[in-house]
């Protein structure tokens, strides 16, 4: 049977209909949610009439032994016409002519009132409506919670300590594990292994928070945040009564930090408030450390301009010779200093495929031929000559043996290899360079005019003239600052500065260069040069560490359109692994 219900209903004097097509041989009537036309009422039974043709003819009939009012009067069973009313518990149905396509059709009226009544009536609201609001109940089971929640695990704090001596009743409660019953989770898997269950490992003192020497009792080699011993009268009020609370143990106690018993286990609580909340106003702990400035977030005006870790030589004279040591200072790009690597290296150049290919493949060469990525996805290996550099850059000085090389060292032994050569291309009459089947005789060489001098001082003089060429005019120099004192020894006089490459330009800082590398429609040269402006760079002593603007081109502290949010510690570790002074 095609049904059509209409609903009618009035809203704040509106009529509003809402008619829903029905097909079934039955359209059941009745209290329950299965019922196709659902009706509320304390004398409305879950299953209580059925509507069906039979014989063409549309008839209503009760379900079980009650009747049914319709146009005023009790019926068991009865054929419906167009116009009849049928009342069940107030609410009324009225059949009316079918529209096209349908079999039958009614109006439904509802009684809101009786409708609400019923929804009520049909929960429990109250305390009072269930078996809980007897007294002596409540008071067995207010008892019963203070035994375990309380009584049980204070007992099996106080007995914790008994040992062997312990009773039966006090290795029962014990063993009971009353301790857990104040925990909101299981202790993530490293401490679990280490103490077990055993709570007074961390927990000392009863109603207390676990302290820092509980924690420091296994992670003794974990650096403080800052150690409160620096902590002087030049740091404000705060910073002061911060350094009197937590002496000894940096400037926070740990389980500020590091939440156990919280599920998900993490370990680290990751909000900001908990570094703004010290960060927020400008610290400084002494005459010699300017301390930190005001940051209260990661965005423009909120967080200062980025520190780079400078690695700079200090130079020292001893004697003729010089001493250089490193030493890291923390400077702002925008102070102008330069990167003093002392290392001559043009980016700009070796990116520019016109000019410079690679010898095996004679593709140009990329951001990756010279810098891969360490395990920790965050610094970049050590570049060197022979892993690097010597398939391009080779170290031959005599044109007549040019597969002969120098050694990439130090400058005596560069010195001793020149000398041995060519003392031995003048002195040694059955020399002959390779390829070359012409005979000399000594004194001169192959390629070159007669020496009128003894061939071993023509030997010394050709060493020191190239000597002097590969440390002043090509060879060393190319790449490296050279020093000379003008020395008349030769094993004295130049002296190659050592190269030291800055592979950690953010000391205090963390940053994951895989995470990085992909950017959608760029290759990865692409990516790195986005940040690291090199094909732009002429001079190794150009700093091409972006600073903070490159980073909040991408991120922010907030979830916005086209920005990855990050946090604190998404960038700062709170245990530092080096200690700066300036």
């Amino acid at each position: 049977m095609e049904f059509l219900l209409r609903e009618i209903t009035s809203e704040q004097g509106v009529v509003v209909y809402q008619d829903t097509e029905l097909a079934a041989e039955l359209i059941t009537i009745g209290s329950a949610a299965a019922q196709l036309i659902q009706l509320r009422g304390s004398a409305i039974k879950h299953s209580h009439a059925v509507l069906k043709l039979v014989a063409g003819q549309l008839t209503i009939q009760a379900v079980g032994k009650h009747t049914l009012v319709v146009n005023g009067s009790e019926y068991q069973s009865r054929a419906l016409s167009v116009g009849d009313e049928i009342v069940i518990s107030s609410h009324k149905l009225k059949i009316i002519e079918p529209p096209a396509g349908f079999d039958a059709a009614c109006e439904l009226y509802i009684d809101d009132e009786l409708q609400k009544q019923a929804l009520e009536s049909a929960y429990v609201t109250d305390l009072a409506s269930t078996v809980l609001a007897k007294r002596a109940p409540a008071y067995l089971l207010s008892l019963i919670v203070v035994l375990l929640a309380l009584a049980w695990p204070i007992s099996a704090y106080l007995l914790r300590d008994n040992g062997a001596d312990a009773t039966a009743e006090q290795t029962f409660i014990k063993s009971g594990s009353g301790d857990h019953l104040w925990s909101t989770g299981p202790l993530l898997p490293a401490h679990q292994l280490e103490i077990g269950n055993d709570c007074s490992a961390c927990h000392k003192k009863a109603f207390q928070t676990v302290q820092n020497e509980s924690c420091v009792t296994c992670h003794q080699d974990t650096a403080d945040h800052i150690n409160s011993d620096a902590l002087t009268v030049h740091g404000d009020a705060a910073t002061q009564s911060m350094a009197a609370s937590h002496k000894g143990y940096g400037v926070s106690e740990c389980q500020s930090c590091h939440k156990e018993h919280n599920e998900p286990a993490a370990l680290v609580v990751k909000a900001d408030a908990l570094c703004v909340d010290c960060h927020r106003q400008a610290q400084q702990f002494s005459e010699n450390n300017k301390g930190t400035p005001a940051i209260s977030g990661f965005d423009t005006g909120s967080h200062p301009a980025f520190k780079l870790n400078y690695v700079l030589p200090e130079v020292l004279k001893k004697g003729t010779g010089i001493s250089i040591t490193w030493d890291s200072h923390l400077l702002e790009k925008a102070a102008g200093q330069a990167d003093i690597s002392n290392l001559k290296f043009p980016h700009d150049i070796h990116l520019d495929a016109g000019k410079v290919q690679l010898s095996d493949t004679g593709e140009a060469m990329s951001c990756n031929s010279c810098h891969a990525l360490k395990a920790d996805k965050e610094h970049f290996a050590a570049i060197t000559m022979e892993k690097h550099c010597s398939s391009c850059h080779d170290l031959s000085f005599d044109a007549n043996e040019p597969d002969r090389q120098l050694p990439h060292g130090e400058p005596s032994l560069v010195v001793q290899t020149i000398e041995e050569h060519f003392v031995r291309v003048y002195t040694d009459p059955n020399y002959k360079a390779p390829g070359s089947d012409r005979r000399r005789r000594p004194g001169k060489s192959a390629s070159q005019s007669a020496c009128s001098d003894k061939p071993f001082n023509c030997g010394m003089q050709r060493a020191t003239t190239e000597a002097a060429i590969q440390f002043t005019q090509r060879g060393c120099v190319t790449c490296h600052e050279v020093s000379d004192n003008q020395s008349d020894d030769m094993y004295a006089r130049w002296l190659v500065m050592p190269v030291n490459i800055n592979d950690n330009w953010h000391a205090r800082a963390l940053f994951d260069h895989a995470s990085h590398l992909t950017k959608q429609g760029q290759s990865k040269d692409q990516t790195c040069l986005s940040c690291h402006e090199a094909d732009q760079s002429a001079s190794s002593a150009d700093v091409l560490i972006p600073g903070i603007d490159n980073c909040l081109s991408c991120h922010g502290d907030v979830s916005i359109a086209e920005k990855v949010p990050v946090n604190c510690i998404s960038c700062h570790a709170y245990h530092p692994k080096d200690v700066f002074t300036q």
